[in-house]
């Protein structure tokens, strides 16, 4: 049996907290991580979005096409972040 694997970019939005860095995907509803620094709160928050869209794959679910946070100001205006990530990554 032959795998599929399935490219992503997807946008990662972080915000330093009083403990750390909490991050986001807007595209993803539900999705939070944090980290030690932002790079690590993103880094876990693209791990979870694999998981996520397995869970969606395999229950049927429609996938969310991502924002891309650059090309759209309204995300801009709607979310408070200190830094944006695109993050690639793989689901198979």
């Amino acid at each position: 049996m032959e795998t599929t694997i399935i490219k992503f970019a997807i946008t990662v939005l972080v915000s330093e907290d009083t403990v750390g860095y909490y991050a986001f995907i807007p595209a993803f509803k539900g999705l939070h991580s944090y980290g030690d620094s932002p790079e690590e709160a993103a880094d876990n928050a693209a791990q979870a979005a694999v998981a996520y869209i397995k869970s969606m794959i395999k229950h049927r679910e429609p996938i969310p096409i991502p924002y891309i946070v650059e090309d759209d100001k309204e995300l801009k205006d709607k979310f408070t972040f200190d830094v944006a990530y695109t993050k690639e990554i793989l689901v198979s």
